[in-house]
């Protein structure tokens, strides 16, 4: 394999695309009201930039434990592992070196912060072991993975973060979770015989707890902008104007993904429909009027 064809495969495998999810290590900062505090915004880039290298390290080794079950996925059977574009000893090294050099980063930003990416890799671990071949706590350990991010910009920057916040970013978490093992089941060609926990779970019953979990987080962000104390010391219920927002968001992607792209991952649906895009920008908008210029 050539330098610049390797360098392009271990570029794919580290799936830059999964990077936008560490924008949530900068959301204590902005509903703070201190996004446009440099040495905090400084502390909170330096930990988006390790969390990248972490989670690159977490894909790098589900692929390689899953490289097998990938082949019969319509789509994962194109990663460069499961392709066989990159072999195992390669990608293990690379895994190895960036496992390495998130700990030693992590190390010199904040010791809470250390152990937090140290409790990522374990977790992870866990997760490609063994915890995804159990339904429901394959989920619930996307949750925490997804929350991880979230408490990453809290101990960096010191902002203690809302119960309201946490709740919210935790059913998101289970809705978007649930929404994957969806996707994963309509996408999936694996003969019976070879099936994973994964086809355990039916239609029906992830129909159900995906339309449970969708008016919860409206409730419970509904709640987040009436009552957080981050929003009341800025003096405002403004926050409130950014509740038909979020619920168009949940309600527009049930529909994308239930008639328009059902095959679509959900940063795929957020790059594509344009709706999605439109209302992602004026709920930031709005968000940054209320607690920024005082609407």
């Amino acid at each position: 394999m050539s330098g610049v064809r390797l360098e392009k495969q271990l570029l794919n495998v580290m799936r830059p695309r999964q990077w936008v999810k560490n924008v949530l290590i900068f959301v204590p900062l902005f509903f703070n009201g201190n996004i446009f505090n440099a040495d905090l915004f400084l502390y909170a880039l330096y930990a988006a930039i390790i969390f990248s290298l972490a989670s690159s390290a977490a894909y790098i080794l589900n692929d390689i434990l899953d490289r097998h079950t990938d082949g019969y996925h319509s789509k994962k059977c194109n990663r460069p592992i499961a392709a066989g574009m990159l072999n195992i000893r390669t990608a293990a090294i690379f895994c190895v070196f960036l496992v390495v050099l998130s700990l030693f980063l992590s190390f010199f930003l904040n010791t809470a912060f250390f152990l937090l990416i140290l409790a990522y890799f374990l977790l992870n671990g866990a997760y490609s072991l063994f915890l995804k071949r159990i339904p429901i706590i394959d989920v619930f350990a996307l949750v925490l993975f997804f929350l991880s991010r979230l408490l990453a910009g809290s101990l960096v920057t010191d902002i203690v973060l809302s119960e309201w916040l946490v709740l919210v970013a935790s059913l998101l978490a289970l809705f978007l979770g649930f929404c994957k093992r969806r996707q994963d089941l309509l996408l999936c060609n694996m003969p019976k015989q070879e099936e994973s926990s994964r086809k355990l779970y039916s239609l029906e019953v992830l129909n159900k707890i995906i339309f449970t979990v969708a008016p919860a987080i409206m409730v419970s962000y509904l709640f987040y902008a009436m009552y957080s104390a981050t929003i009341i010391n800025k003096g405002a219920y403004g926050l409130m104007a950014s509740i038909p927002f979020v619920w168009y968001g949940i309600v527009r992607y049930l529909q994308v993904i239930y008639r328009e792209m059902p095959e679509s991952d959900v940063l795929l649906v957020v790059y594509r429909d344009r709706h999605m895009q439109i209302n992602l920008v004026l709920y930031v908008s709005v968000c940054f009027g209320v607690l920024y210029l005082q609407y």
